[in-house]
C-alpha cells in the first residue's frame, strides 16, 4: 500500500519539477494540470485509507480497554469456542496456528491463557 504512496509522490515531483522526460512536448498545460490533479487524488486517496486504518485500529483499542469486564470475558469465550470449531476443521498446522494468530484473535487468546492458568493454579491449591 505505501509503494503505491511512494510512486505517485514521485510522479507529483516529477511533473512539479518539469522533468520532461517522459511527457511530450505538444501536451498542452491543462492536460499536465488535469494528470497532476489525478496523481493528487491518488495520493490523497491512499492517505485517507491509511488515516482510516489507524483511526479502526485506535477505536478497537479504546473499545477493548473501555469495555466492561463481562463484555470481554463473553467475547473471550466465543472466539475461543469459534477457534476450536475451525481448529477441528483444519488439517494444515500452520493454518491452525494463523487462527490462533489472527489480530483479532491474538487478545483473546491471550486471556483465555491467564483464565487457564488461574484456574490450574487453584486446582493446584
Amino acid at each position: 500500500m505505501n509503494t503505491h504512496l511512494y510512486e505517485e509522490i514521485r510522479s507529483i515531483e516529477d511533473i512539479i519539477n518539469e522533468k520532461k522526460n517522459k511527457v511530450n512536448d505538444n501536451i498542452s498545460t491543462e492536460d499536465e494540470y488535469t494528470r497532476l490533479m489525478k496523481k493528487e487524488d491518488a495520493v490523497l486517496n491512499i492517505l485517507d485509507d491509511m488515516k482510516k486504518q489507524k483511526d479502526n485500529n485506535d477505536d478497537v483499542k479504546n473499545y477493548f480497554t473501555t469495555a466492561p469486564i463481562h463484555v470481554i470475558i463473553f467475547k473471550t469465550f466465543n472466539t475461543i469456542m469459534r477457534i476450536i470449531n475451525e481448529v477441528s476443521n483444519q488439517d494444515d498446522l500452520y493454518q491452525v496456528v494463523d487462527l490462533f494468530l489472527k489480530k483479532d484473535n491474538l487478545i483473546y487468546v491471550g486471556i483465555a491463557f491467564v483464565i487457564f492458568s488461574f484456574l490450574l493454579m487453584f486446582i493446584s491449591l
